[in-house]
């Protein structure tokens, strides 16, 4: 059904659902969800966005099951999917869980917002779809239709809209309830199922090259053309290297790999730095971007094996500029965690720094339930910093089940960290991304 509303806006319904859309989007018809809204249409090679809603039937299931089923299923089912959030929310009034994952459709990088709650016998589900260069335009506007939906609390079956088709490799509709975060639940006064294990089942996957650190200065002049860069005494094992990597052939020319890999170095670009360190790992990977996509050379990954690459040796590969925030969130380990939002806590410097390079061998200072919880998880200092930028670093503390904190020195020289949801880093990273493009022109 079909209602207009003032401005270019009507209301679509389906079933208990209601949801507004601007008069330039189009209602589709799609197997297996109820509703289906989408972008005019866009370019071929263009990500169109969209807005899906499914239905189905609940099976007795709570939201903390529903939603862990969702995980699991988009694990299994999705090329490439890395969870980066999982938070409260609420959907037309009811209690709900939102959850925030990216992954690669056809080679294009893709950011799925997705809704869920329980809402007598049905199981409700909205999955909102952008692509990270749209970022700007389409997140926005996609909250905002959400944010406006309107769910009837009365069916307890599903309407005559078709149901949801469960993707292959999805879990059984029933089950044992999750596991609970028995901390966080009593500190929020609610039940809160355990995320840990995700993170178990989402490893970084390295990709690329492996090379020298000396090796890989002779190969980046080769994108350059800059012949005789390294002393020709020096260059011939580094060459062989290179040609062993299949990146240069015997005169030193780059390969078709290596060219492929060169490309973003061709072109004006603009640069920056992850850098992450912890009481084991000191590591960073640092990005050219460019219209032609983006030259990556990373340390070992922290979500990864510390081992890989070992000292003195760099992994290098070239990907699409979009893929880059969903890249870095997996290199780094960002996932869902129950974040206290709102709660800042505060430390003096020295022990912020001890904390970090020492791990959790001393109590924390102080009494501060949300300290304590933080103080016994895994810390992972991270920072993000333009290169010849003159403003200083955004820097953020990754703690386990604990999540996000951006870090920053009070008035009086302490520490102070503000709790973020995980989501958000995603977000933070694609309008990095995205701005850089901006100035180059790209977007």
């Amino acid at each position: 059904m079909t209602t207009q509303l003032d401005q270019g806006w009507t209301w679509e319904t389906a079933g208990p659902v209601s949801v507004p859309r601007l008069g330039a989007w189009q209602r589709l018809s799609e197997r297996g969800a109820a509703l289906v809204l989408a972008h005019p249409e866009v370019p071929e090679g263009t990500f169109r966005p969209n807005l899906v809603v499914r239905l189905g039937e609940s099976g007795g299931a709570s939201l903390a099951l529903l939603a862990t089923r969702a995980v699991i299923s988009s694990l299994r089912s999705l090329p490439g999917a890395h969870v980066v959030g999982h938070e409260e929310a609420t959907l037309g009034g009811h209690p709900a869980r939102r959850q925030k994952i990216t992954y690669e459709e056809a080679g294009q990088a893709v950011c799925a917002v997705r809704w869920l709650c329980v809402i007598g016998g049905l199981s409700l589900e909205i999955t909102c779809s952008f692509a990270p260069e749209q970022l700007l335009g389409m997140e926005p506007l996609l909250h905002r239709m959400v944010s406006l939906a309107t769910v009837e609390a009365g069916p307890t079956t599903p309407p005559t809209t078709p149901p949801t088709t469960p993707p292959a490799g999805a879990p059984a509709a029933t089950g044992p309830e999750p596991a609970l975060d028995r901390t966080a639940s009593e500190h929020l006064g609610r039940p809160l199922e355990d995320l840990s294990r995700i993170a178990a089942v989402q490893p970084f996957v390295a990709g690329g090259h492996l090379v020298g650190d000396e090796a890989l200065g002779l190969l980046m002049s080769r994108a350059e053309d800059r012949v005789g860069a390294v002393h020709p005494a020096e260059e011939g094992p580094l060459r062989a290297e290179l040609v062993a990597a299949g990146l240069l052939d015997a005169t030193g020319v780059p390969t078709t790999a290596g060219r492929q890999l060169l490309a973003p170095l061709r072109e004006r670009t603009f640069s920056f730095t992850v850098g992450a360190s912890r009481a084991d790992l000191a590591t960073s990977l640092t990005a050219w971007v460019g219209p032609a996509g983006a030259f990556l050379v990373s340390g070992p990954a922290p979500a990864g094996d510390p081992a890989t690459p070992a000292l003195g040796r760099s992994r290098v590969q070239a990907v699409n500029a979009a893929s880059l925030p969903a890249l870095i969130v997996s290199w780094l380990g960002v996932g869902p965690a129950w974040s206290y939002t709102g709660e800042h806590l505060a430390l003096t410097a020295e022990a912020f720094a001890r904390r970090l390079e020492n791990g959790p061998v001393t109590s924390p200072p102080g009494r501060d339930p949300g300290l304590v919880r933080l103080w016994r998880e895994p810390w992972l200092a991270w920072s993000l910093q333009d290169a010849g930028s003159e403003a200083p670093a955004s820097t953020w503390l990754s703690a386990g089940t604990a999540g996000q904190h951006l870090v920053f020195v009070n008035g009086t020289g302490g520490v102070e960290l503000e709790p973020f949801q995980s989501a958000a880093v995603w977000s933070v990273l694609a309008r990095h991304v995205h701005d850089g493009m901006v100035r180059l022109g790209a977007y």
